[in-house]
């Protein structure tokens, strides 16, 4: 994992300047809720797969290791 990645927070709230070089890869919504959803990014740097998970009320439940096995 490159600098950035090592560095982000898990589970917490942050903004997408704390790691400039993440890509979103894909978003998936929850029961058609675009509010509610799943938005699956990548690592530039490092490849490395991040999921984070937005809640039906708006609220960014931060970041988690998404699976390392799709691709990009």
């Amino acid at each position: 994992m490159c600098e950035s990645c090592l560095s982000l927070p898990l589970g917490m709230a942050v903004s997408m300047e704390s790691h400039p070089r993440l890509g979103l890869v894909d978003c998936v919504e929850v029961d058609g809720d675009p509010v509610n959803r799943y938005e699956h990014y990548c690592c530039v740097s490092c490849q490395t797969r991040w999921i984070r998970y937005v809640d039906r009320w708006g609220t960014d439940m931060g970041f988690r290791l998404g699976e390392q096995s799709y691709d990009v």
